[in-house]
């Protein structure tokens, strides 16, 4: 997760934690007010402060309005800090949509922003206050201290991951040389000493990747009271979808599936789902459920009725979450169906988090692909017609040698990657000639540095050829006939055959550009046996005039 997505999350804690936010700029004669809606941070809207000031008056309590306009002063604000109170919190009292007046607790920080004095004010109602019930009047204020407690607390936070943004990325100090750790660390203590902000953290970060979807609950169950029972517990809470068989979950699921954008799909979240069904039965569903991954990104809960033990012992061999025995207790099904599918969907979110910075790994990739194919394309082209000549010409020379007609062209296009690996590295360290034992390593590991690019981007599932002869050539290349070569140190037939014909292709290549045609091939004449198969050196000797045809 980014110093930036941190942030926001953080942000959003505050909106969770009070029912109204204000920013004031009496100076200015504006007041702000703020609201969290669809993952995002807004100003709801802009008036005048008279306005703001007004509507206070005609919603306060009479005998609460000084009291209140007193706590967001900025002259009282200033003295309060000088005296060394940060926060002032104020009880009050304001009219309800019946006319009645509900207590609420005020929260107010004095900021400077661009030399102007701004005032934050945070509002939360107190529920249940009775002014003749001392229990209770003790109670709203350990809520007032707690809330005040927290509202520092992420404002410190907020202030921290701000600050963290403006990091020098080259600094060498230690406590914050990994920015991506430091704000971990922010969230962590914050979640970590207050508890009740793990949910509002969580509930943001899912909500911020399944924006826009409808969050809902399949109920599958040819039995049309527990269909009524199960839909009444969450149909305020979830949109609630039914299935008086398998196969209309199917179709469900499918039709679902088949919806492109996130505004106009169902997110679901979870299933309840009967195993003795007409027309498709429950084990019909898990079966589809499982051919398309969806048993582990959603929880399924099997309703139980008198199921024999090969039934249920069949049932628990699929991932579900859990089984419901009859009669229900909905009280506790609508306790554990949240907590399932919390922990499903903070997986999910974590799932997907990683996807998606496995996916900006992988645009990273492609660009240096699309780097490497751009430098090297000279090269390329003419090790690409090397290749095919000598390759022919081997299998004509010597019959254990031996390829299919239709693998030439796979070799062919494979050896486009031969040097993807080599291309990450330093040119310093490549060019330099005493090498430390150190570099050498660094130098000798760039097969495996092209195989995992290879794997990440360009890794063709549906031709198992070409991925077959690209990963060897990458690999063994380097390899040398007599074993003196890396990574592995193997020798002879045991590197395949392709990639000892494209050695002597590529050392052909390189010798080329400083040399003529006859004094190329003296040079890798003398290197047969060691570097080279020896055999293939002697294909080399009949073909080398024809590749001089290779543009």
């Amino acid at each position: 997760m980014t110093g930036d997505d941190c942030s926001k999350y953080v942000e959003t804690l505050i909106p969770n934690t009070f029912n109204d936010i204000y920013v004031i700029d009496m100076m200015g004669d504006l007041v702000n007010e703020y609201f969290y809606v669809d993952g995002v941070f807004k100003c709801n809207s802009t008036v005048a402060f008279t306005s703001f000031y007004n509507d206070l008056l005609n919603s306060i309590h009479p005998d609460d309005i000084k009291g209140y306009i007193d706590s967001i002063s900025t002259n009282n604000l200033k003295a309060k800090k000088e005296e060394g109170i940060d926060v002032i919190k104020f009880q009050y009292r304001k009219k309800n949509a019946s006319g009645q007046y509900d207590w609420y607790l005020n929260i107010t920080k004095l900021f400077v922003v661009n030399q102007k004095n701004l005032v934050l004010v945070l509002d939360t109602n107190i529920d249940s206050i009775n002014e003749d019930n001392e229990g209770v009047v003790v109670k709203k204020e350990k809520l007032e201290d707690r809330q005040k407690i927290i509202f520092d607390a992420v404002s410190n936070s907020i202030i921290k991951l701000n600050g963290v943004m403006n990091i020098n990325r080259n600094s060498q100090d230690p406590e914050i040389k990994s920015i991506t750790k430091y704000v971990d660390n922010i969230l962590l203590d914050l979640t970590n000493s207050f508890p009740e902000l793990q949910e509002a953290l969580t509930d943001n970060m899912i909500d911020s990747i399944t924006q826009g979807a409808t969050k809902t609950i399949i109920i599958v169950d040819d039995d049309s009271l527990t269909r009524t029972l199960l839909s009444k517990t969450f149909q305020d809470t979830y949109k609630v979808l039914f299935a008086s068989n398998g196969q209309e979950a199917i179709d469900i699921l499918e039709k679902n599936n088949a919806i492109k954008t996130s505004e106009t799909k169902d997110k679901i979240i979870g299933m309840f789902l009967d195993l003795n069904m007409p027309v498709v039965d429950g084990f019909g569903v898990l079966d589809y459920m499982s051919s398309q991954n969806l048993l582990t990104k959603m929880p399924v809960i099997i309703i139980s009725g008198d199921y024999d033990q090969n039934m249920k012992e069949r049932a628990y061999s699929y991932p579900i979450a859990d089984v419901l025995e009859k009669p229900f207790n909905l009280q506790i099904i609508k306790h554990r169906i949240r907590n399932l599918i919390k922990l499903y969907k903070s997986n999910n979110a974590l799932n997907e988090i990683v996807l998606n910075q496995h996916e900006d790994i992988k645009n990273v990739l492609r660009t240096l692909v699309k780097s490497y194919l751009n430098d090297y394309s000279n090269d390329i082209r003419r090790i690409k017609g090397y290749v095919d000549i000598l390759a022919r010409q081997v299998v004509n020379d010597y019959d254990e040698y031996h390829f299919e007609e239709s693998h030439f062209a796979k070799i062919v296009d494979a050896v486009a990657y031969y040097d993807i690996g080599l291309y990450t590295l330093p040119h310093k360290l490549l060019s330099k000639k005493d090498l430390t034992e150190e570099e050498k390593k660094i130098i000798e590991s760039n097969p495996f540095v092209g195989l995992s690019i290879f794997n990440s981007v360009l890794y063709r599932e549906t031709d198992r050829i070409f991925n077959h002869y690209a990963k060897d050539i990458i690999e063994y290349y380097h390899e040398h006939y007599d074993g003196s070569g890396y990574p592995h140190g193997i020798s002879e037939d045991r590197i395949p055959l392709a990639v000892q014909i494209v050695s002597v292709v590529i050392a052909y290549n390189n010798f080329i550009k400083t040399m003529t045609g006859e004094e190329t091939v003296q040079e890798i004449v003398k290197r047969a046996g060691k570097e080279f198969n020896p055999k293939i050196v002697e294909s080399l000797k009949k073909v080398s005039t024809q590749f001089t045809e290779v543009k």
